[in-house]
């Protein structure tokens, strides 16, 4: 959806700086991470690559939810504590969001994702 794609553009920001995604989402225990490992994660990225622009994308909503948990609480707490890095802060509703707005970054980082081998 090219609409949906130009208003994650303007959103993420677009141009010469890379903009690293990072998913922090996921509802597999075993590929889940504390907050704590998240923000710390985020402050040695930001020390290693700081000229690179950080996404934090996770899925709405709050963890209790019977329908669809969502990390609401999560994301603010690693946004807060990671205040001074200038992270864009990316709640994706759809999955069309999701694609759009990963799709407009140079890399993604998540915990959820398995390797593909070919």
């Amino acid at each position: 959806d090219a609409s949906r794609a130009k208003a994650w553009q303007q959103m993420v920001g677009t141009g010469t700086t890379p903009i690293l995604a990072v998913h922090v989402s996921t509802r597999e225990p075993t590929r889940q991470l504390s907050v704590e490992k998240w923000i710390a994660y985020l402050h040695g990225l930001r020390a290693e690559l700081p000229a690179v622009a950080i996404a934090l994308f996770w899925s709405p909503g709050a963890e209790d939810d019977p329908r669809h948990p969502g990390d609401d609480t999560k994301a603010r707490r690693i946004l807060d504590a990671c205040a001074s890095l200038g992270v864009i802060p990316c709640p994706t509703a759809t999955l069309d969001d999701l694609m759009a707005g990963l799709a407009s970054c140079s890399a993604f980082v998540s915990t959820s994702l398995r390797a593909w081998v070919t």
